[in-house]
């Protein structure tokens, strides 16, 4: 939701064809397409897409690691973007913006014009990161809460199965009941 929002208000603002975010995994060593935008609908090809940032170029590692945009003009002469994503998109000019939160980069928003090649300028810059930097932290609290409920689900299933353990008195009830809970709650028969 949070990732919409933001694309939308690119769309909107900039006027480009395609807009992305892509998250970047804790080592900073790949990225995963979260949500996209091309022409106007969701790219839901985009939520299947990696990037190996040691296996192939991409300008969305060098915004990652440097924490600062990256503007090209000539996305099909450049040999920073990742020559499979580009192509996909049909990129003719983009902007790599870093969602920075504590010194930290835990998303990279896209935003690509696909009819012409034109110039991101220093206010769209300045404009994108306005917005990047709201997005991040919007991000971060969606992340925290969805970290707290894995946390609290996986908390209750230990204090169930506890419970159901602590409830038996013959050592092999106590397996049995242990094994049993264990393997549903893990989704395995055996």
């Amino acid at each position: 939701a949070v990732a919409r929002t933001l694309l939308e208000q690119v769309v909107a603002l900039l006027g480009v064809e395609f807009a992305a975010v892509a998250l970047i995994d804790e080592g900073g060593a790949r990225a995963e397409g979260l949500y996209a935008i091309e022409d106007g609908t969701e790219a839901s090809w985009w939520r299947e897409t990696t990037v190996d940032f040691e296996q192939e170029p991409s300008a969305i590692a060098s915004a990652a690691f440097e924490a600062a945009p990256v503007a090209i003009y000539d996305v099909a002469g450049s040999t920073q973007v990742n020559r499979r994503l580009a192509e996909k998109v049909g990129a003719k000019s983009a902007v790599f913006v870093p969602l920075v939160v504590d010194e930290r980069v835990p998303a990279v928003l896209i935003a690509a014009s696909t009819s012409k090649p034109r110039v991101f300028g220093p206010s769209e810059t300045t404009l994108l990161q306005a917005l990047a930097a709201e997005a991040a932290l919007a991000l971060e609290r969606a992340q925290s809460a969805s970290a707290l409920e894995d946390a609290i689900a996986r908390e209750r299933l230990v204090a169930s199965i506890s419970r159901k353990v602590r409830s038996e008195l013959d050592v092999e009830d106590v397996l049995r009941v242990a094994v049993k809970e264990t393997g549903e709650a893990a989704g395995v028969a055996r």
